[in-house]
């Protein structure tokens, strides 16, 4: 997976910043004083942080330095704080590049079980964004806060990809051949756990071991006693198949078939 479809958020932010500035500072200065330009995104993984961001170029030209330029961001997934920062740019005056970025710990999200769902699932994150500062020496003060649905990309992905049966004198197996890749900077294992139900009854649990980081194709397979075979085939529109992943004691839903 690349990392660029993890974040989508980069240019949401710069027309955030071109608006905090030029709103806020339109009565001390006139908002053509005022250049933003974004020099472009980077993405990447560094010491266990997943980190998209953007360079911005502010280029003051009023006869004053805009101070103490902060900004705090707490990034969410629905309620639960994923990630939080703050950053002091300090003074702006004349030209100058900002960096701004936002950082994922990865190991977080593989430890913390509210959060393991984040490595599986795609979803809409919350970013809530305050930046504040001065004008004119600290004569003039300007705040603003906002909230931002941005977009996340799964890190891992799980996809059945058929079944069919064999059997041979003693013995019937059901094979789900299946495909797991997750994200290079993924690192351990996880526990595929598949479960066969007939009518909310487990007739069937099959647990396999994968390692994070790589690209995996294999096979679940059930296996019943010959006996059962005209049993299962006559009752084969009841039965479900429900696929879980567990990982360091927390469990995450990845889909049932019928």
């Amino acid at each position: 997976m690349r990392i660029k479809t993890i974040f989508r958020i980069t240019i949401i932010l710069s027309y955030l910043i071109i608006v905090i500035l030029i709103a806020s500072m339109i009565y001390p200065i006139p908002a053509h004083q005022i250049e933003i330009k974004e020099l472009g995104n980077y993405y990447g993984y560094i010491n266990g942080n997943l980190t998209a961001g953007t360079y911005l170029n502010i280029n003051n030209r009023g006869p004053y330095p805009i101070n103490d330029f902060t900004m705090h961001y707490d990034l969410y997934n629905s309620t639960i704080k994923v990630s939080s920062d703050t950053t002091n740019f300090g003074d702006i005056a004349g030209n100058k590049t900002l960096n701004v970025s936002f950082r994922i710990n990865v190991n977080e999200l593989l430890i913390k079980p509210e959060l393991v769902y984040l490595i599986f699932h795609s979803t809409n994150l919350t970013l809530s964004l305050k930046v504040n500062g001065g004008y004119a020496y600290g004569l003039v003060k300007f705040f603003f806060n906002t909230n931002v649905t941005i977009a996340w990309e799964r890190l891992a992905a799980f996809n059945i990809t058929g079944h069919y049966v064999t059997n041979n004198s003693t013995d019937i197996f059901v094979h789900f051949p299946f495909y797991f890749g997750s994200a290079p900077f993924l690192h351990g294992n996880i526990t595929l756990i598949s479960k066969m139900v007939l009518n909310g009854t487990v007739i069937g649990i099959f647990n396999k071991t994968i390692p994070l980081g790589t690209n995996y194709t294999s096979e679940i397979i059930f296996k019943f006693p010959i006996s059962e075979m005209n049993y299962l085939q006559s009752n084969v529109k009841f039965i479900k198949v429900s696929f879980s992943a567990r990982i360091n004691n927390s469990t995450v839903d990845l889909g049932v078939i019928q």
